[in-house]
């Protein structure tokens, strides 16, 4: 029995011997942002936090995140093949990123990832630690993850702004939409086959506005806006409050009897 194991142990080695690894492209561990260090470094706190991280080390002063997470399930693999055929419990990952300002507008963030693997040979009786080595697949997700925040906060940074410089201007400068509404009197709702709180007359369309851009006409009553019924002016004001960090708004119309549906682009 013991000439066969080592018979067959013998056949794995010349098989893994004798497979010609694939070439894989490396994949780069660094990312550079063109954000001052604060802005970056508050991103990737945010990041790994929303995203369910173990935070379990922060050192502001040399740019150093530690992260700490169980593999498990698919992540975890079954067996690896190679001189020590091993199959795999259980797997833990350790990372360290480093946020470090490259000038005073930009910053760099790197990640190192460490992984640790407890698994039983298969011709060995007892578990054992093994150290793993990472092939940057998960060095790649941290640095994308950071990534998307640090792009979300600087969206979130442009609508504050623009909010700020709207609440400085005159009512009439604040009309996003380029859009004058009343509401439906009798006569004209009669006219429509409409009830007086089906929806909102647009009395003028402001020239240059995105409202122009997508043909929108004095005299069109809207419906709806983003699915929800425009009842009344202030309804309408309120709709326009609640989804105006948008991209785009849906509005429902109705022109000459004709109901049509608009997409009307904010930004």
């Amino acid at each position: 029995m013991r000439k066969f194991k080592l018979f067959l142990l013998l056949l794995l080695l010349l098989a893994s011997c004798a497979t010609v690894p694939k070439m894989e492209k490396p994949i780069k561990k660094y990312k550079d942002f063109d954000k001052p260090f604060e802005e970056v470094w508050r991103s990737t706190i945010e990041g790994l936090t929303r995203s369910g991280e173990l935070i379990s080390f922060t050192e502001k002063e040399s740019g150093l995140i530690v992260v700490e997470k169980e593999l498990s399930g698919d992540e975890v693999p079954k067996f690896t093949m190679g001189p020590a055929l091993v199959v795999w419990h259980r797997a833990s990952v350790r990372g360290s990123i480093f946020v470090k300002p490259t000038s005073e507008s930009s910053t760099r963030v790197f990640v190192n990832v460490k992984i640790k693997g407890l698994g039983t040979p298969l011709f060995g009786s007892y578990p054992m630690e093994f150290a793993l080595t990472s092939n940057g697949r998960i060095e790649k997700e941290y640095l994308e993850l950071i990534e998307g925040m640090v792009l979300a906060s600087r969206k979130f940074k442009a609508l504050q702004k623009r909010h700020a410089e709207a609440q400085k201007k005159s009512p009439e400068e604040r009309n996003i939409l380029g859009i004058k509404v009343k509401a439906l009197t009798d006569d004209v709702a009669a006219v429509l086959g409409l009830d007086r709180s089906a929806g909102v007359l647009v009395v003028a369309v402001i020239k240059g506005s995105p409202a122009e851009t997508v043909d929108i006409q004095k005299g069109d009553v809207i419906l709806e806006l983003e699915g929800e019924k425009v009842t009344s002016p202030a309804v309408f004001k309120e709709l326009v409050r609640k989804n105006v960090d948008k991209e785009m708004l849906v509005l429902k119309i109705m022109r000459r009897g004709e109901v049509l549906t608009i997409g009307l682009p904010l930004h």
